[in-house]
């Protein structure tokens, strides 16, 4: 996971298929800025199969951090892989 300068987070994985993963799977994000207790995130970031996605932090703009998790679903959304935490991101606000 990398920021760049207009605050756009960028990720990147290896697309490897264990028992179970299918290359339609989301990728969804999670952005909780825990400053004001405030979510935001996207459950349809991409699919397995792309190896990347970019989500732009809108919020930041008004806060400081935040933390960054990431998870995958199933394409019927009906199972999700257990959510794995990116770290924390800081930058200034505007």
């Amino acid at each position: 996971m990398t920021m760049d300068e207009n605050r756009k987070l960028h990720f990147n994985w290896n697309d490897t298929y264990e028992k179970g993963a299918q290359h339609g799977n989301l990728v969804a994000l999670l952005i909780f800025y825990n400053e004001k207790s405030i979510y935001t995130g996207s459950t349809t970031a991409a699919h397995r199969m792309d190896g990347s996605c970019s989500f732009q932090l809108s919020l930041a703009k008004i806060h400081t951090h935040a933390d960054v998790y990431i998870t995958v679903l199933s394409d019927d959304r009906e199972r999700a892989a257990n959510s794995s935490y990116m770290g924390k991101i800081e930058f200034r606000p505007e």
